[in-house]
């Protein structure tokens, strides 16, 4: 994945791993990811393991070009671990980040694009 974020983060040559668990609350469409930054936490025992290798790309003003790699598939692990433990929401992403911020027509779309896509061992055996 390729996304870009709100905040300026120093560009990096290695992946980053952030190995943060993440817990769901709320009913949809209100659902919401919270990231279990202290494992002490009570909600720990209803945490899921969620693990996000990451490159900053680029950066310029407020903003960074980010390279995500999910290594677990949780739902919305991208958007909750850039903005919970980067504290960088993705530009336009009005769940997880400062809705303040995207008050502009221009922003409307969430600046997160899957850049490429491999199914590995998709062939059964006969």
């Amino acid at each position: 994945y390729i996304a870009i974020v709100n905040k300026f983060l120093p560009r990096n040559l290695t992946r980053v791993k952030i190995d943060v668990p993440i817990c769901y609350g709320g009913k949809p469409p209100y659902e919401k990811v919270t990231c279990i930054l202290d494992r002490r936490s009570f909600l720990m025992e209803k945490a899921k393991s969620a693990i996000t290798h990451y490159q900053v790309l680029a950066g310029t003003g407020n903003y960074s070009l980010l390279r995500l790699h999910p290594k677990t598939g949780r739902k919305h692990q991208l958007r909750s671990h850039c903005a919970y433990v980067l504290e960088a929401p993705i530009l336009g992403d009005f769940k997880y980040g400062m809705e303040q911020i995207y008050t502009s027509e221009t922003s409307k779309p969430m600046y997160l694009h899957l850049s490429r896509l491999a199914i590995h061992n998709w062939r059964t055996p006969e």
